[in-house]
């Protein structure tokens, strides 16, 4: 999600999340990016899928309508073109500038993105709440 969250979050195919969408996922995907920013925010925020459902182990509903008119997502499908879709972004970064700056104005901005490393402190658990309780 690193390669999704540093496309400028908009929800306009022609720009930020819907461009990464057009560029590195396969055709399939293309007609869904405003619902697919959609469920990014939801799992991200909520854990909750919207304007999608998710579904595992059935191939055969993946992307698929439902009488609603909501497409489902079959979990192991939507992983391999994310992964793919991370791959080809990663290797594009690799081999141009343009999105090398971008990628780090995204990482330096003020509006999300940035790394932070820090120390955790650690308290050990009350006690009768370890694993020996």
């Amino acid at each position: 999600m690193l390669a999704i969250a540093s496309a400028a979050p908009c929800r306009a195919p022609e720009t930020g999340f819907g461009k990464f969408i057009q560029a590195y996922f396969p055709k399939a995907y293309h007609e869904h990016a405003d619902r697919l920013w959609d469920f990014r925010n939801e799992m991200i925020h909520a854990f909750t899928p919207r304007r999608m459902s998710i579904i595992r182990g059935v191939p055969e509903a993946h992307l698929e309508t439902d009488e609603s008119g909501t497409p489902t997502l079959n979990a192991e499908d939507f992983f391999a073109a994310m992964a793919s879709a991370a791959n080809a972004y990663i290797a594009a970064l690799e081999g141009s500038e343009e999105l090398q700056a971008a990628f780090l104005h995204r990482l330096d901005s003020t509006a999300g993105g940035s790394i932070h490393v820090a120390v955790l402190g650690f308290m050990p658990p009350a006690e009768g709440t370890g694993e020996d309780a």
